[in-house]
């Protein structure tokens, strides 16, 4: 690996770190609720960078729908965010429809996601 190459990961390295703490700013407790569902499903996951985004375009718009392609770590940590919200405005509601077309990831997430959390699952598989 050259000069630049590793310069590159180590500033990627330096983003996913800072990624993760303004995430677990964001939605206390989500480290631990992303680690125990990764280690259930052996997922590598989203990367933080893509978590962290995702959370804060959420808690600013605070949507009525999402539509999540893939479902696992990602469709968690957007579930656990709407419930987060939740706590400061009851009244909040947002409907999120997970699209997975990999049968066994579908029935895993089905399985493994909590139920507070009212994920309408859609199987694509072909």
């Amino acid at each position: 690996m050259n000069l630049k190459e590793w310069l590159i990961w180590k500033i990627y390295a330096v983003h996913h770190k800072h990624c993760k703490y303004k995430l677990k700013k964001l939605v206390p407790g989500i480290l631990s609720i992303i680690d125990d569902y990764q280690k259930k499903t052996k997922s590598t996951g989203t990367k933080f960078p893509t978590l962290y985004r995702a959370v804060k375009l959420v808690i600013e718009k605070k949507p009525k729908y999402i539509l999540e392609s893939g479902t696992g770590t990602s469709t968690l940590v957007l579930a656990e965010t709407i419930l987060h919200i939740q706590k400061s405005i009851p009244n909040y509601t947002c409907e999120i429809i997970s699209m997975e077309s990999i049968e066994k990831w579908y029935e895993m997430a089905k399985n493994l996601l909590p139920k507070k959390y009212l994920i309408k699952f859609i199987s694509c598989e072909k």
